[in-house]
């Protein structure tokens, strides 16, 4: 037995993958209590390989929330990683719900892996960053639930995800993608 992260944030979002080489990558969001109350989600992947899990590494080193991870193999047996992020650290408990979920953004970085398991992160690129005026205050948009895929073949990779265009003002309906003015997006990478 081996602990990956001891009192983790309770909603980790766990996401694995078996990499061509049987290398086992793990996505998943552990807390950073030196890290503000609101921002202390923090992505994390580690490696299984020879029967042996890697210390896990922060994909992006911030100081915001992250959250809803999606992990693929890339054509060269990288990782691309996508997930959501506050894109903010001005976060607290006076923050409304809607413009806290408003100001989720879509992210993604690609990890090497080394023969040894060991994790490389490249800087994170934020792929979404598109406001709207709404009774005159611009907004954002609520973008979540991203999945990267990647085709080994041609080597593209595509990170889909859902874009709430809702201005409700009430959180749980923004929140749920059935319930609101919802647009799925494909974003192709090369």
């Amino acid at each position: 037995t081996q602990i990956l992260a001891e009192n983790a944030y309770e909603r980790a979002d766990s996401q694995l993958i078996t990499l061509d080489d049987g290398t086992v990558v793990l996505a998943f969001i552990d807390s950073d209590n030196a890290k503000g109350p609101y921002q202390r989600n923090t992505l994390k992947l580690a490696t299984y390989r020879n029967g042996v899990w890697s210390n896990p590494v922060p994909v992006s080193v911030d100081d915001t929330a992250d959250f809803q991870p999606s992990i693929a193999e890339t054509k060269d047996g990288n990782v691309l990683v996508a997930w959501v992020s506050t894109g903010s650290n001005d976060i607290d408990e006076n923050t409304e719900v809607t413009d806290y979920l408003n100001s989720m953004e879509v992210y993604a970085a690609l990890a090497t892996i080394g023969e040894d398991g060991s994790i490389t992160m490249d800087e994170p690129v934020k792929i979404t960053n598109d406001h709207r005026i709404n009774d005159g205050v611009e907004k954002g948009y609520y973008d979540c639930m991203p999945t990267v895929v990647c085709d080994k073949i041609s080597g593209d990779a595509i990170v889909y995800y859902v874009k709430s265009g809702n201005t409700t003002t009430d959180g749980a309906t923004l929140a749920n993608p059935y319930r609101n003015d919802c647009r799925a997006f494909v974003i192709i990478l090369h």
